[in-house]
C-alpha cells in the first residue's frame, strides 16, 4: 500500500509517500504508474517554477518526500485530490492523508469518455 501525506509547517507543504500500491507485479502496476504520473508531474512543475521553493528530501522508490513554499498549496491540491481518486478508484492500493485543507472527496469521478 502506498501512503501519501500532505503536511504545512513553517510556511512550507510537504509532500510524503511510502511504499507500493501491490495491485500487480512490478513493472505492470497501474495504481504505483498512475502515483507516479501525477507525482512527477507535480515535481516537474515545481521545479520550472523558481519561486515554488521547491525541497526535495528523498526521490528513491517507495520513499518520496518534497516541499514547496505555501504559496503552492493549489499545486498540491491538485495532486492531492488525483491520489484521491486513485486511492478510491482501486481500494485497498493507497492512503491519502492531509492537515492541510481540511477537504475530502466523497466519491471518486466518473472518468469514463462518452
Amino acid at each position: 500500500m502506498i501512503n501519501i501525506e500532505f503536511s504545512r509547517a513553517e510556511g512550507n507543504i510537504s509532500l510524503k509517500m511510502r511504499g507500493h500500491a501491490g495491485y500487480s507485479r512490478e513493472g505492470e502496476d497501474i495504481v504505483c504508474a498512475a502515483v507516479s504520473g501525477i507525482f512527477y508531474a507535480l515535481l516537474g512543475f515545481l521545479a520550472n517554477e523558481e519561486s515554488a521553493g521547491l525541497s526535495v528530501s528523498s526521490l528513491a522508490s517507495g520513499n518520496v518526500e518534497i516541499a514547496c513554499a505555501e504559496r503552492f498549496s493549489s499545486s498540491m491540491r491538485l495532486a492531492y485530490i488525483g491520489f484521491l481518486q486513485i486511492a478510491m478508484s482501486y481500494p485497498g492500493t493507497a492512503r491519502v492523508f492531509e492537515t492541510v485543507w481540511g477537504g475530502e472527496i466523497k466519491a471518486p469521478v466518473n472518468t469514463a469518455i462518452a
